[in-house]
């Protein structure tokens, strides 16, 4: 076992100057970092504690060079709690946030998005939201604010961090989602928080009413830790379609599985987005139904007789997140219906360390889908 509690004394020592060569800092960082896969556990454990009050460096890159290093500790333990450091790592994320949201307010005052800024690329240009900045430009802002702008640089990386414990903890999820100064910032991040902003509003133990009503089967779900709708998309059909051949596998894995006809996907591709094993393949997973949000169910009659070329205003799109989709009465409904067209996207998790768990509650008659869909189908 290696002893990282030299390298990490290093590091410290780094952090405490009065002003910290940012380049030092990286290089014991680096250091740090090669010796970690060796650590035990106890010894990754004594690093986070030490480390933790770094996070507060009034120098956003400064402290965001240590976050980088606690996140990769989370990334490679699986004994430690994840939730004692994901919590200082929200809060010393919050001042670095509202750093680049006043970096933003700031470019936009002195450079505006508009045409008439758009010059021909200088090799000293900085690429901001894919817009060229002059270098004159930045350092303005520095002079006005050099917080913003550091908290601009260190961006990236707190959100990489941050993305790694809210994907490794469904209860920092609940906490980030409740400080109310850390979601108001995320959401307030331009498109370059994207990602940031869908590990913050991924949805845990939430219900889901799935019907199809062609065959008048339904399912009633629960759900947590789903990235984007190509995964659920998955999910669900490796849960609820038929496998002829799959009645002792389920029974081992403990899973309950449904009865809908189609073409489940491939253990495969159903691994990758159950969270096993690797977070990417080159296979394509293949779409099986079109989903619809509950509105549909007003419009169903129509879909059917159009073959699902008609109210695309309801579909629930692959590129969106679970919390896309409209609520009715508490619950998230799908309506599964025929495909339009054959879809094909990659088999990849968006978030590589995020486990789903998706469990069937309840199967539903024929009577009860009936039932539902009246309901829906006459609801304001």
């Amino acid at each position: 076992m290696t002893d990282p509690g030299d390298r990490t004394q290093a590091l410290l020592i780094q952090i405490s100057r009065e002003k910290p060569d940012l380049a030092h800092v990286k290089q014991c960082a680096d250091a740090l970092l090669e010796c970690l896969p060796g650590a035990s556990e106890e010894a990754r454990q004594a690093v986070l504690e030490q480390l933790k009050p770094g996070l507060e460096h009034t120098h956003p890159q400064v402290g965001g060079v240590v976050a980088f290093v606690c996140g990769a500790i989370v990334e490679v333990s699986r004994t430690i709690d994840p939730l004692p450091i994901g919590q200082a790592l929200v809060a010393s994320a919050i001042p670095v946030l509202q750093g680049v949201i006043r970096f933003h307010e700031l470019l936009e005052r002195e450079y505006p998005s508009t045409d008439e800024n758009e010059a021909e690329q200088q090799d000293d240009d900085f690429e901001v939201d894919g817009r060229l900045i002059p270098r004159e430009v930045m350092d303005k802002i520095a002079t006005q604010d050099h917080s913003a702008l550091q908290s601009w640089f260190s961006q990236e990386g707190w959100g990489l961090v941050l993305i790694t414990v809210l994907s490794r903890s469904r209860e920092l999820r609940k906490i980030a989602k409740a400080k109310d100064n850390f979601r108001e910032s995320v959401e307030r991040l331009s498109h370059s928080g994207d990602f940031l902003r869908m590990a913050m509003l991924l949805l845990d133990d939430v219900i889901l009413l799935v019907l199809h009503p062609d065959t008048k089967q339904g399912f009633q779900l629960r759900m947590s830790g789903v990235a984007d709708n190509f995964q659920l998309h998955i999910l669900l059909a490796d849960l609820l379609i038929a496998r002829p051949a799959s009645g002792l596998m389920r029974r081992l894995i403990g899973r309950k599985s449904g009865g809908l006809p189609g073409s489940p996907p491939s253990k495969s591709v159903a691994q990758v987005m159950w969270g096993q094993g690797r977070p990417y393949i080159e296979e394509a997973a293949h779409g099986v139904w079109n989903l619809y949000d509950w509105h549909a169910a007003k419009h169903w009659s129509e879909i059917v007789a159009t073959r699902g070329n008609s109210h695309s205003d309801h579909w629930i799109w692959g590129e969106g997140i679970p919390a896309d989709i409209p609520e009715w009465e508490g619950m998230l409904v799908i309506l599964l219906g025929e495909p339009t067209y054959s879809r094909s996207f990659d088999a990849a998790r968006r978030f590589p360390l995020l486990i789903p768990t998706v469990v069937i509650e309840a199967t539903l008659s024929a009577e009860a889908v009936d039932a539902w869909i009246e309901r829906l189908r006459t609801a304001e």
